[in-house]
């Protein structure tokens, strides 16, 4: 065998030395043939250069396209965005809500993708428009916010909202934005079904950003480059100067890329292009052939130089090189010959022994990828991430999602199990974490095959799986037996598929899926206890020693504690602290130092609040000194009454603050009206646009808060101002019109005879009346005195 490798040896360096030796016996002729085909190679590595460009192009755009995509498929499954869908009267009672959460919902989602300038979602029922920041009907969306520059607003609505528009990509186009001029890329998602759709998701894309990504290909010398959809139309594209514009080329359909010469008119042109296989999207460079020709002869004389240099100190480098460049490749052989059996390598063909087992090995892990991929539940996988971490905060929102991704939980009682692999210190090994996949794979096909009950899966770890089951048993030790059974027959086919222990565990039952992050949480101890105690067998949390008990305060709890906390909701941080109380002095007798740890993990919980609520340290520092006293520790019911008083404290705090913020937004607003009143452009919008809030919001917050509407109290401020003016003043009544903040004068009496029930003429008169009468008493009265 060591014969053998030695010879082998030989034969690898003679391939390598052979071809340099050639080299110095024909330098001139391989010269020529280099010069003569110097066009041609230049050309292609021109384009290939040309074409590296276009992949890396396509590479960023469709990772930007798919962050699109994913955009808009976020909210179209929005819930509120589906139920606002069917609304036609958006301003009418309780639509303005809906209006409002929809509008707060969609505006959750940010911007994180640099090519995305805006989007906005458009409803033909409603015909409203929503963007991130501003609601619009849909003519003033059109007429205010966006415009195309070559399109009408019907023609606009015609093209975009009636027919249905499944993930479509509109070209290039001027549109005025927000006040400014770009070129945009319009993304359209219809919503509703194809046959009645209800509106669509418009996501404008900044074609600068598109552009800037192919500013590598050079077109300064005439040419062009573009981006054409899979249909051949063009999305957009820049020419060099003396070209008309971006006319497209013929590609061969056959062929995802490459590049070819194309005679266009009179001038011969070398053509690139690539495919993306994620939307169909070709990318195209077209340059004139005899821009690549300038080089040619600089590469003739750098061909001629290192011709005669090769000839002094190529026999040199043919020894150095060949010894050097084969080194690698027989240390491959040597290494893939210590793991695999010698007599794969035939003959003497190295090259084809290291392209088989490349072949083979690659082979072999693609077959084992895509049976791994075909078990992973990806479109699962953030729901029962959430759900067992908690997330949820009603069974709405957990019924919501159910729909989205098409399960059903429904069941009487729900438990987690967790499922944790022998423990590896290398799984940051590749090939350890893809062995530690495999496990998974086959203990989920395993567990499934048991159980008649429907069982779902969530990797919850490097080395842990969680199981969710969904029992429909009426008795409740039923259910518990037929997991308990099940799962040892896993566990026992387990070890002899692996030769590795693998452990189960399992948290208590419930009967909502909101106590489910519950139930993965006592499965957890439940787990820690097997794996410290070495406990044998399948272990509940329900059977766990109840002596020298850790306090309980699971991660969903904490989460909706400090959410209702920081929004001043008293009752349910009651309800939620009870409950608190309940498991750990009701239930369970925590020891002093476990208490301890119970009022430390509150406390970071204070901290959070401090961050989120805006909360002093000083209205917490009670609580903090208590905690900290040795004397009190002794006395938990009492410690825990000091936290729930804290608590119910930084509500009223958090409660007292938002009646401040109002208190002060409605002075600011009356005293705002009392000096812009007199402008007869001011409306609720301009109010709201100057405060910073939505025309819905200010209209109710002014009634909540002042208890008359604001168009009233406008009008009543204009009159009565008004009334001042006619009784104190000349003034004509286009004058005082004008003066209180009518555009007419019209208007204006018919508002005043409308509150009044007189015209402001015949109210002057009856005020001069008023005084004269009082002026003849007062002279009688005088005279009456002097006698």
């Amino acid at each position: 065998m060591l014969r053998t490798i030695r010879e082998n040896n030989k034969s690898i360096w003679l391939r390598f030395f052979v071809p340099y030796l050639i080299i110095l016996i024909v330098p001139l002729l391989i010269g020529l043939f280099a010069y003569t085909k110097t066009s041609t190679i230049m050309s292609n590595e021109a384009a290939k250069s040309n074409l590296l460009l276009l992949d890396q192009a396509k590479t960023t755009i469709d990772r930007r396209l798919s962050d699109v995509e994913m955009l808009a498929q976020q909210l179209i499954t929005n819930t509120g965005v589906l139920s606002f869908q069917g609304i036609r009267e958006p301003f009418k009672d309780t639509n303005l809500i809906r209006l409002l959460e929809t509008r707060k919902s969609i505006a959750d989602y940010g911007l994180y993708n640099n090519f995305i300038l805006d989007y906005a979602l458009m409803f033909k029922n409603s015909e409203i428009a929503l963007t991130p920041h501003k609601t619009y009907t849909l003519p003033k969306f059109y007429q205010d916010y966006m415009t195309y520059t070559d399109m009408d607003y019907q023609t606009w609505y015609d093209q975009f909202l009636k027919p249905y528009h499944k993930r479509e990509y509109f070209p290039a186009q001027p549109v005025r934005l927000a006040g400014k001029n770009v070129d945009l890329v319009t993304y359209i998602q219809s919503m509703g079904l194809s046959s009645n759709p209800q509106g669509a998701i418009m996501v404008l894309i900044d074609n600068k950003e598109l552009m800037q990504l192919l500013k590598g290909v050079d077109v300064s010398s005439g040419g062009w480059a573009y981006i054409a959809d899979q249909n051949g139309n063009i999305i957009t594209g820049a020419s060099g100067a003396g070209e008309e514009g971006v006319k497209p080329v013929s590609l061969d359909a056959r062929r995802p890329s490459g590049f070819f010469n194309h005679q266009i008119g009179s001038k011969t042109m070398s053509v690139t292009y690539t495919t993306s296989t994620y939307n169909g999207w070709k990318f195209v460079a077209v340059q004139p052939t005899y821009v690549v020709m300038d080089k040619v002869n600089y590469i003739k004389r750098i061909t001629l130089i290192v011709l005669a240099v090769s000839l002094l100190l190529g026999l040199f480098c043919a020894l150095y090189l060949s010894y050097r460049n084969s080194r690698p490749v027989q240390t491959i052989i040597a290494r893939i010959s210590d793991k695999l059996s010698f007599e794969h390598i035939r003959g003497k063909d190295a090259y084809g022994f290291i392209e088989n087992t490349i072949a083979r090995l690659i082979s072999n892990n693609e077959e084992l990828e895509t049976e791994i991929e075909a078990h992973k539940p990806f479109l699962r996988a953030a729901f029962f991430q959430r759900l067992l971490a908690g997330s949820f905060m009603t069974l709405e929102e957990i019924k919501a999602q159910q729909n989205h991704i098409r399960i059903n939980l429904d069941g009487r009682f729900y438990m987690v199990a967790l499922l944790q692999f022998e423990k590896n210190d290398h799984f940051d090994n590749a090939d350890l974490l893809q062995e530690l996949d495999i496990k998974r794979v086959v203990a989920k096909e395993v567990i499934r095959s048991l159980f008649e009950s429907d069982v779902y899966f969530h990797d919850a770890g490097e080395n842990k799986t969680a199981m969710l089951f969904v029992c429909n048993f009426d008795d409740l030790d039923e259910c518990r037996r037929n997991i308990t059974e099940n799962l040892m027959k896993a566990e026992e086919l387990l070890g002899h598929q692996f030769q590795a222990k693998s452990d189960f565990a399992v948290g208590g039952s419930y009967s909502n899926l909101l106590e489910v992050s519950r139930s993965y949480e006592e499965a957890m101890r439940a787990l820690n206890y097997k794996v410290s105690e070495l406990s044998e067998g399948i272990v509940w949390y329900c059977d766990l020693p109840k002596t020298n008990e850790n306090y309980v305060y699971p991660g969903d709890v904490e989460i909706r504690l400090i959410n209702y906390a920081k929004v001043g909701n008293k009752k349910e941080v009651s309800e939620i602290l009870e409950q608190l109380y309940k498991w750990n002095f009701r239930d369970r007798k925590l020891s002093a130092y476990m208490f301890r740890l119970f009022l430390y993990e509150l406390s970071g919980s204070f901290i959070k609040l401090i961050d989120q609520a805006s909360i002093s340290e000083a209205e917490i520092s009670e609580f903090v000194d208590n905690m900290i006293n040795q004397d009190q520790i002794h006395n938990q019911s009492r410690m825990f009454e000091s936290v729930t008083d804290t608590f119910l404290k930084i509500c009223d705090t958090v409660e007292l603050r938002k009646k401040s913020h109002n208190n002060e937004m409605i002075q600011n607003i009356i005293a705002f009206l009392q000096e812009a009143y007199v402008d007869e452009s001011l409306n609720l919008s301009a109010v709201a646009d100057r405060f910073h809030i939505s025309e819905m919001y200010l209209s109710q917050f002014f009634k909540e808060q002042s208890g008359v509407n604001f168009s009233s109290y406008i009008e009543d401020l204009r009159m009565n101002q008004a009334k001042n003016l006619l009784g104190a003043t000349k003034l004509s009544v286009n004058e005082i019109a004008a003066a209180v903040g009518y555009n007419s004068s019209n208007t204006f009496c018919r508002a005043f005879k409308r509150i009044h029930a007189t015209t402001p003429l015949v109210y002057r008169k009856t005020l001069g009346k008023k005084k004269d009468i009082l002026i003849t008493q007062d002279r009688i009265q005088k005279a009456v005195q002097d006698k």
